[in-house]
């Protein structure tokens, strides 16, 4: 039986918890945020706290403090997204998940990459590559297996970028993705890499649309989800409610969220568009409301509760909830770091150690506890961003801390406790 409501006394530990936490921190969080929402799209809790003070001079825009409606970006949060409108074109017959042909055709650049095994010992600053032994295929890229791996997380790759001088990818995501090798044998192990910006370009190229238009057209407007946008591209009469720290390790990445890129007014003022500017792994700015509302949908099986409108098939969420690795390549569900200030190292295997990889977040493989129940789909955000959604238990929840680095003790604490919080006190 779905929940009908969370008790006053849940609600109201969840609440001090926030609050005591915002006040004993040193994070230049401009508020926390906790949304808990049912298959019928009612909200058990939506719920912000915010710091008691907020500088004028601490957060970039007139919207200093945080809350439900506040616009954010929502960075791997994207990945569920794309993932959608991914899963929109396979069923409608664009492509399919385990086609071998499908990535040479429209991927050839991803196609011809190699395995980068190290430096070779006697020619310093020379690549060591191996072939690929196996296919490629979208499964591998939705799910983390395709091989590649993110700069950000993966010491190898960062050492080859440094020494090769290609790719900066918080400033031209295609350039790096395109230039970078793949470190793993694909369907290996579990990798944390740009595989849904591949994902990204290869609906660009099917549909000759844009990422952007394609969301707008196939997500957002469909569901209401006006408050959500690739970055820079938030609607003027929306910007007074964009909400971005301006201290922290994102700072120089956000600071001119609402100007366009030098790089693409140059390659503009010469006549020729930016080649895949929108990527599938980061970008968007959203709301908690509007982020809800995509949760209500997988929860309610692929159809909006608000207003009916079906967003996927039955049988595609369902899909989704499902593991699609083999058990060996889900046990390296590690995920390093070689920026700290941006994330620490996580082993996603010490809460989780029997679960899987589905198809927009990770699956859980069995109970944890007084929390997620087995079956659950969940995933992150660099700035302290949790979401998962329990078909058993019958709720989505959302958690925005608005903060780095990720994967923060102290946060990892708080989002445990208010689990724990939230399932106590369904009703």
């Amino acid at each position: 039986m779905a929940p009908s409501s969370l008790s006053d006394p849940a609600i109201s530990q969840i609440k001090a918890l926030l609050t005591t936490f915002l006040a004993s921190s040193t994070t230049s969080s401009p508020g926390i945020g906790i949304q808990v929402t049912t298959a019928a799209g009612t909200q058990l809790l939506s719920f912000s706290a915010i710091p008691e003070s907020a500088p004028s001079t601490q957060f970039q825009t007139s919207h200093k403090t945080f809350s439900p409606t506040s616009i954010a970006p929502i960075h791997s949060f994207t990945k569920l997204v794309i993932t959608i409108a991914c899963l929109q074109l396979v069923e409608r017959g664009l492509f399919s998940l385990d086609d071998e042909a499908l990535i040479p055709t429209h991927l050839p650049e991803l196609a011809e990459k190699k395995l980068f095994v190290g430096f070779a010992d006697n020619e310093p600053g020379t690549p060591n590559f191996e072939d690929r032994k196996s296919s490629l295929t979208l499964r591998h890229l939705l799910t983390h297996i395709y091989g590649g791996a993110h700069s950000f997380f993966d010491a190898k790759l960062l050492a080859y970028q440094q020494e090769i001088g290609k790719g900066n990818w918080p400033t031209n995501f295609w350039h790096s993705m395109r230039d970078s090798p793949l470190c793993y044998q694909p369907g290996e192990r579990f990798a944390y890499g740009a595989g849904m910006d591949w994902v990204a370009v290869l609906i660009e190229r099917v549909t000759g649309q844009s990422m952007s238009a394609n969301l707008a057209s196939n997500v957002f407007e469909p569901l209401g989800m006006a408050d959500t946008s690739y970055i820079r591209e938030v609607p003027e009469a929306l910007k007074h409610r964009v909400c971005v720290a301006s201290f922290g390790a994102f700072a120089q990445i956000f600071k001119d969220w609402d100007k366009p890129m030098e790089k693409d007014v140059e390659e503009e003022k010469a006549g020729k568009a930016r080649q895949h500017r929108y990527p599938g792994s980061v970008g968007l700015f959203s709301s908690m409301r509007d982020f809800g509302k995509l949760l209500a949908v997988l929860l309610n099986r692929g159809t909006c509760p608000a207003i009916g409108i079906q967003v996927l098939r039955t049988e595609t969420v369902q899909q989704m909830f499902q593991p699609q690795t083999s058990s060996e390549a889900a046990r390296w569900r590690q995920v390093g770091s070689t920026l700290p200030a941006i994330a620490l190292p996580v082993d996603l295997t010490i809460k989780d150690p029997v679960g899987n990889v589905g198809l927009g977040g990770c699956v859980q493989g069995e109970n944890r506890g007084r929390g997620r129940k087995k079956g659950s789909l969940y995933w992150y955000g660099a700035t302290n961003l949790d979401w998962w959604v329990d078909p058993a238990a019958g709720i989505a929840v959302q958690i925005w801390g608005n903060y780095s680095p990720w994967n923060d003790e102290k946060w990892v604490e708080v989002v445990d406790a208010l689990e724990g919080m939230v399932y106590g006190g369904l009703r």
